[in-house]
């Protein structure tokens, strides 16, 4: 994923690249992949995906608050989304609301967006029969906030509960069927770009560990 690093964190960038004919900041092997690079007449032109680490992260919240972005499903209520449906294919279906309501928090100064995929894993999503559409829903669900982001926050990849319970909380799920529902999601979240991740509404501590797992079993990006 071709990205700066938004600006709210600038002054962890050491190098300079030249991206795409753009001037982009670098901090280092470690925090970068060079995806693809190409030859560009007497130019070397690099496609880089730049990677904010758990340490970065927490320096950077040392450093300043961090304000996330606001009631994203009651808005979309207001603004029209109806209820007992999948808000991720009505997303889908209606981008440019989505979109109208994140540039509203970027603007009103959020320095994380959360990308709409709440109910994006499989469990859920197979409750609408859209199972089959989890890595392409994901995708494209990330893709909507980073088209607008654009750099000026970071995009985190959002994860809530499945509605299994596990065995260890009293229910029937086990820990590799939860567990596996979550890496398939965070692993799609990761490769598609996102900027660090965020479990929330989770109603329950055993749930919550085991969707920790999953993405740490994934990559090493920040977890909120």
């Amino acid at each position: 994923m071709l990205r700066d690093y938004p600006g709210i964190y600038p002054e962890t960038c050491g190098g300079i690249s030249k991206v795409n004919g753009r001037v982009v900041n670098s901090h280092g092997a470690n925090s970068h992949d060079i995806d693809d690079h190409v030859a560009n007449g007497a130019h070397n032109v690099y496609k880089v995906r730049l990677i904010m680490n758990k340490t970065e992260f927490r320096e950077l919240t040392d450093r300043k608050i961090v304000c996330l972005d606001g009631a994203t499903g009651t808005n979309l209520t207001v603004r029209g989304m109806p209820k007992g449906i999948s808000t991720e294919a009505w997303v889908l279906e209606h981008p440019e609301v989505l979109q109208n309501l994140q540039r509203e928090f970027i603007e009103a100064g959020a320095d994380v967006i959360y990308a709409p995929t709440f109910g994006a894993n499989r469990k859920v999503l197979g409750g609408f029969g859209l199972a089959d559409k989890t890595e392409e829903m994901n995708k494209k669900l990330l893709g909507l906030s980073q088209e607008v982001s654009k750099g000026s926050a970071l995009v985190a990849g959002d994860m809530a509960p499945t509605g299994m319970v596990p065995d260890s909380a009293g229910g029937d799920a086990s820990y590799e069927e939860i567990f596996e529902i979550y890496r398939e999601q965070a692993e799609i979240l990761y490769h598609a770009g996102a900027d660090l991740f965020v479990i929330e509404t989770m109603m329950s501590a055993d749930e919550t560990s085991i969707a920790l797992d999953a993405v740490s079993s994934v990559c090493d990006l920040p977890v909120m």
